[in-house]
């Protein structure tokens, strides 16, 4: 990502950041953020599990430098950072992100270094993401860069990045901001809320709130294109969403008791 580089685009950047990081900390033991100065630091970038004596680097809006172990102690009475240092505190190895020039990025998840902070003077971003979960990696990594896109110098513009897994000899793409369609009955949207529309109005309705709707091959269908931001919706089930956005629009006064 490559921010227009200023103080409103600075704070929003920021912003949308801490937005992500507080619905992350509710799982921060399985997933966890980093954003970076990609001009401080060099691709390309490794994951690596290292003694953590062997990890030394200078902590975010902090001067000196510490090791693994050090950390630990250093932040065990901090309000923010303490809850979650026992998730790699008493493992043999720590998770580490290093730069083609084995500069620490971030310790995950934990803490990111000084060195790749983010400042005023910031022209293009590195997000790095870390999980226990694919499925849960990738809903955050679609819903992250999204929004940070909003601030890009072109917005909604984002470089993907290649990862290599040497373990299991696989490669992807992220992210892969991949949209996903489903069918759903017509009549099961009109029933739910009591209107009686047709299913072009449907799809006419339902792009007024961002979705790309059309009527199916089968007049008893329209098709929802569901973005990548909205991992909430699964299945037709999940259609009490689109139900709100559908009848909103309609205006809630003029639905039938």
């Amino acid at each position: 990502a490559s921010p227009e580089p200023g103080k409103a685009t600075y704070s929003g950047c920021v912003s949308c950041a801490s937005a992500d990081l507080q619905v992350a900390i509710l799982t921060v033991a399985s997933s966890s953020i980093g954003t970076h100065d990609l001009d401080t630091i060099r691709g390309p970038f490794t994951y690596e599990a290292l003694p953590p004596k062997d990890i030394n680097f200078v902590p975010l809006n902090q001067t000196k430098e510490i090791n693994g172990t050090e950390l630990m102690s250093f932040y065990e009475n901090d309000r923010h950072l303490g809850r979650y240092l026992h998730i790699i505190r008493d493992k043999p190895v720590y998770p580490v992100i290093l730069d083609a020039d084995r500069n620490v990025c971030s310790l995950p998840p934990i803490i990111n270094s000084e060195r790749s902070k983010i400042t005023l003077n910031t022209k293009n971003v590195f997000i790095d993401m870390t999980a226990t979960d694919q499925t849960k990696l990738d809903i955050v990594c679609n819903i992250m860069v999204t929004m940070f896109s909003k601030y890009c110098a072109e917005p909604f513009t984002i470089e993907p990045v290649k990862i290599i897994s040497e373990h299991n000899g696989t490669s992807r793409i992220t992210p892969s901001l991949t949209y996903r369609k489903m069918d759903v009955e017509v009549d099961y949207l009109n029933g739910l809320t009591g209107l009686k529309e047709s299913p072009e109005s449907i799809c006419k309705l339902l792009s007024k709130m961002a979705y790309k709707a059309e009527p199916s091959a089968d007049p008893k269908y329209v098709t929802v294109t569901v973005p990548p931001t909205r991992a909430d919706v699964l299945h037709p089930c999940d259609v009490v969403c689109l139900m709100y956005y559908l009848s909103r629009p309609c205006g809630y006064w003029l639905m039938p008791e």
